[in-house]
């Protein structure tokens, strides 16, 4: 029987594994994948893709307890970011670029093009045709992949900062450029973006979410960044507060904020009322690069023993 240290008030035993609650919220954690060294991860139907040391390892999530590997995208010394759409995945490799995959049929996972020009790709994501990469160096690269199979580069964008994360949303990249902010893009013509502005309260962003008309800001200063985003054309930056560690990965749904600090571990916010933020849970013993919350479970990506997937309920 699994029992997660964590820094909450109670601990009810259900019969084989445990909730670990509060007066507030409760986690349970529902399964694992003892992959090892995760990075990114990006759920697409029954399917997480998660990146590793071997490039991108696609796993079944329709039982939750029992997630398992249903095919790999191997690639040269692992992967870092990973956006997939429509079939098509694509990943920024640790020292080849761009890689391309149809992942259509998760057990027949194939590559299907490169662009191997850089090695510092952080994140990846897409529009149409268009892929842009986050580069460690300050650029925002753009990518033509109407033919996966020979992507082009398009364009390089200068950040300023080191390049980061990235989201999009309708008509809008926002890509975090560390020590500058978030940087939104116009990308209503996705193969060419348009710098609109510069976020305020955002100087050292690190993870982002941009879904269901909000944008949540993950900083290694300690501190989250929740802006409305329902008019695309005029962000409101709700509230900035100190949430105590580095945000490698953040997720909201709703009323809820789930941050991942590979330090302090998994951690889930009551945002209710952005202003006054309430910490509703804390499972210290999984610091994790990345997570994604779904409304009730939360997948992550911690340093041991691998893909791990939460349950989440409010008391």
């Amino acid at each position: 029987m699994l029992i997660v240290r964590i820094s909450l008030l109670l601990v009810i035993i259900l019969s084989s594994s445990a909730w670990i609650t509060s007066d507030t919220g409760a986690l349970r954690l529902v399964g694992q994948n003892k992959m090892g060294v995760t990075y990114d991860v990006c759920l697409s139907g029954d399917y997480a893709f998660a990146s590793n040391n071997d490039g991108v390892t696609i796993i079944d999530i329709t039982d939750r307890a029992a997630p398992k590997e249903a095919g790999r995208i191997r690639t040269e010394k692992g992967a870092f970011g990973v956006c997939v759409k429509n079939g098509i995945a694509c990943l920024v490799a640790a020292s080849k670029g761009l890689v391309i995959a149809d992942v259509s049929d998760p057990a027949k996972a194939k590559l299907l093009g490169k662009y191997d020009a850089f090695g510092d790709g952080s994140d990846v994501a897409m529009k149409k045709s268009a892929a842009y990469v986050s580069r460690g160096e300050g650029l925002l690269s753009v990518f033509d992949i109407a033919d996966p199979s020979a992507p082009s580069l398009v364009k390089s964008y200068k950040l300023e900062g080191r390049g980061r994360s990235l989201a999009v949303l309708g008509d809008r990249l926002f890509a975090a450029a560390y020590g500058i902010g978030v940087i939104m893009y116009d990308i209503s013509e996705p193969l060419a973006p348009k710098k609109l502005k510069v976020l305020a309260d955002t100087r050292r962003p690190w993870s982002l979410e941009a879904r269901d008309g909000r944008l949540y800001v993950g900083s290694h200063s300690g501190s989250c960044v929740l802006y409305d985003i329902a008019d695309l054309e005029a962000p409101v930056r709700l509230s900035t507060f100190n949430f105590g560690g580095e945000a490698y990965g953040i997720s909201g749904k709703g009323s809820i904020l789930v941050v991942g600090d590979l330090q302090r571990g998994l951690q889930v916010w009551d945002v209710s009322d952005p202003r006054s933020p309430k910490k509703l849970a804390v499972a210290e013993e999984y610091g994790c690069h990345a997570v994604f919350y779904d409304g009730t479970h939360i997948y992550l990506t911690p340093e041991k023993p691998g893909f791990s997937v939460f349950e989440f309920s409010e008391l």
